[in-house]
């Protein structure tokens, strides 16, 4: 790229290399020298896939008017990136079941009992998660049904806000009859737009990145990942979170200080007792299983 310019009115259309001392330009960079050669070479940058002039000590704006809206297209077309999205400080919810923020991921590999979606639902006031196994997409409704007579009794409070993506799961017509008989406003980003639903996508991701880890650690079949996934949320609940300092997302949903003396390794070997009316005499008495 050009770091300085200068124009002349005659001139040849590129310097060689030039010690900045004399002239001002910048070793081992070629110039364009004045107007009209600019606007040949900017025409001719376009056409040939050359960088753009990053910067410029003068007024150069009518060599620009000549440009034809095909190169101006082209450019768009050839080189046009999304602006990035930048970490904002949005309004938090100030108490449980003011906005819950949902999402569902698949279809993946059918587990033992014929599951292939992930549906997850996240509170964002205590960031407490919640995760759903499904064979099909359409019983989005009636798990949200049934998740939301749960935490409803759970809490005495009332959903007042779902935050989805625009999945068709979540804009189908009994979905937004449903949200719009019990009076829940339903936020959709905008498509092909996941940043605007960042707090259940990241969720989500955490979710099956320690699931990866747990069954690569147990040398299990990946028929078991929703085992995983049921254990990755258990975790993900129990642990410190950013979004709730000091507390955890299972204490400031129910109030209560988390008891972690029964955690054990997922994976390991655990071995379970036969009942004495299932074995004989000099039968074992106990049979190995894998921890799940």
């Amino acid at each position: 790229m050009f770091e300085k310019l200068a124009l002349a009115e005659t001139a040849p259309l590129i310097y060689p290399t030039i010690t900045p001392n004399q002239h001002g330009f910048i070793p081992g960079r070629s110039t364009v020298t004045n107007l009209l050669s600019l606007q040949e070479y900017v025409l001719s940058a376009f056409e040939g896939g050359c960088p753009q002039v990053d910067c410029v000590y003068t007024d150069f704006s009518k060599a620009f008017d000549k440009l034809s809206h095909k190169h101006v297209l082209a450019v768009c077309q050839g080189k046009q990136t999304r602006a990035t999205f930048k970490k904002t400080t949005g309004r938090r919810a100030s108490q449980l079941l003011e906005l819950l923020h949902a999402d569902l991921v698949g279809p993946l590999p059918k587990t033992w009992g014929g599951a292939k979606y992930i549906f997850t639902t996240l509170d964002d006031f205590s960031r407490r998660a919640f995760t759903f196994f499904l064979k099909n997409k359409s019983e989005v409704l009636e798990n949200f049904k049934q998740f939301r007579l749960m935490v409803e009794n759970e809490t005495g409070k009332h959903i007042k806000t779902l935050r989805t993506d625009n999945g068709g799961e979540f804009t189908g017509k009994n979905f937004e009859n449903f949200l719009l008989a019990h009076r829940i406003k339903h936020q959709r980003s905008v498509p092909h737009t996941p940043e605007q639903n960042e707090a259940a996508e990241r969720a989500q991701r955490s979710f099956v990145e320690k699931d990866r880890c747990l069954m690569r650690e147990a040398h299990c079949s990946n028929t078991l990942w929703a085992k995983a996934v049921n254990t990755a949320t258990y975790l993900y609940n129990r642990n410190p979170h950013k979004a709730v300092p000091g507390k955890t997302p299972e204490e400031v949903w129910s109030g209560q200080k988390v008891n972690l003396s029964h955690l054990k390794v997922w994976g390991c070997v655990a071995y379970a007792q036969v009942p004495k009316a299932q074995r004989k005499k000099w039968s074992p008495k106990s049979k190995p299983y894998m921890f799940v």
